[in-house]
């Protein structure tokens, strides 16, 4: 037969993996911080998100502007040379 102590050795032995009061303790803290930081991370997506919106819009309308001028510069230009030929062959 084994003595109390014994047996009690032994159940503490077999505890020794359980997370304490301070371990969950650690771990809330760390959860907080890292709630945190997903937060912060969050918001500078949204802002860089937003800024780069914004840039977008303004490259697409510049770029759209110099489609539209080049667009009317060559049907200018093609009109110009039909009205050429035109005299040219009359």
């Amino acid at each position: 037969m084994t003595t109390t102590e014994e047996r009690l050795s032994r159940l503490e032995g077999a505890y020794e993996h359980v997370a304490t009061k301070a371990d969950v303790a650690d771990v809330r803290v760390q959860i907080a911080e890292t709630r945190t930081q997903i937060a912060e991370t969050r918001t500078e997506l949204k802002t860089q998100i937003a800024e780069t919106r914004t840039e977008l819009k303004t490259d697409i309308a510049k770029m759209e502007s110099r489609l539209v001028r080049w667009i009317v510069g060559s049907v200018a230009a093609a009109t110009s040379i039909a009205l050429l030929v035109q005299r040219l062959a009359n």
